[in-house]
């Protein structure tokens, strides 16, 4: 009976041993601002020469620290881009800021006279707490970018269609600058394909639908062509003329009315050549040979064309 009491008490003594005589609380976990959280909210159309505001949204931007390891995200500079986000394409602002440990969300206005699309980014930093230092500066640690597109109106014109040698059914359009053009109408040219519309007659920058107008005030659109159309029996010394180097096999074939002989074919080191022929018309055995590497006209030769 007292070696059963014994091995009773020693298995109480061991329990008790593995009670730990206090536990410490569980320490607070550090609170993390979060990146996907930051953002810069603005209008995204505004007119020319109005002011607008831009606000530069950060995480727990007004966090004061007191946990080690906790963070905070602040915006810290911005800079602005006209057309797109790229090198050369920056507007300078005159008020570049930077670090603000204590900061908070920054609001700044704007005002932009030039109609067109603009980007603003800004650059957003992450700020460790720590208790010796608070959230100082040599704790920031670059995180990205964040970008918000900005289309800049002006006032609404008419723009006007010029088929160059065409038809044309619809003749104006009215349009805001910075804005997209929008529906174009195609005009109709007799053996001739359209090539699009062009900022001038001859030349120019051609134009699309998604085009964004940049011009403050009325202006032409002038239609392009490509052709004529090639009478298909056999190249002339004119639709011989008319192919230039860098042209696609349908558009040389478009030129001169029908298909060639292909007479020719190689592929080496990724380079893919065909020669093609045409008969022509003038003397005797007149005739124009075009070679094309990777499906573009890099040479032609002819015989006896008129």
């Amino acid at each position: 009976m007292k070696k059963r009491l014994l091995i009773i008490g020693m298995v109480f003594v061991i329990a008790l041993s593995a009670v730990p005589l206090s536990e410490k609380a569980p320490k607070a976990a550090a609170p993390q601002a979060k990146y996907s959280k930051c953002r810069i909210s603005a209008p995204s159309n505004v007119k020319a020469g109005k002011s607008f505001k831009v606000t530069f949204i950060g995480d727990r931007v007004n966090a004061k620290g007191g946990i080690d390891g906790e963070t905070k995200i602040l915006p810290t500079a911005y800079m602005i881009f006209k057309n797109k986000k790229d090198i050369g394409n920056e507007i300078w602002p005159d008020d570049w800021w930077e670090w603000r440990p204590m900061g908070t969300t920054y609001t700044k206005t704007f005002k932009i006279k030039t109609p067109g699309r603009y980007v603003i980014s800004a650059d957003y930093e992450l700020f460790t707490y720590d208790k010796n230092y608070g959230f100082d500066e040599d704790s920031a640690d670059f995180l990205g970018e964040k970008d918000k597109v900005i289309n800049v109106l002006g006032q609404k014109y008419k723009i006007r269609f010029n088929a160059n040698k065409g038809r044309v059914s619809k003749k104006s359009k009215k349009v805001q600058a910075g804005k997209k053009y929008g529906k174009l109408p195609t005009p109709k040219r007799s053996r001739y394909k359209f090539k699009g519309w062009y900022t001038k007659k001859s030349g120019g920058t051609k134009v699309k639908k998604n085009t964004t107008i940049k011009k403050l005030k009325k202006h032409t659109l002038y239609a392009h062509w490509f052709g004529p159309k090639g009478r298909g029996r056999t190249i002339t010394k004119a639709e011989y003329k008319r192919i230039k180097t860098g042209m696609s096999y349908s558009s040389v074939k478009y030129l001169i009315g029908g298909p060639g002989t292909c007479i020719a074919s190689s592929s080496v080191s990724g380079y893919h050549t065909k020669i093609y022929s045409w008969k022509g018309s003038g003397s005797i055995g007149a005739n124009a040979n075009v070679t094309f590497q990777n499906g573009k006209v890099v040479s032609k030769a002819q015989y006896g064309l008129r």
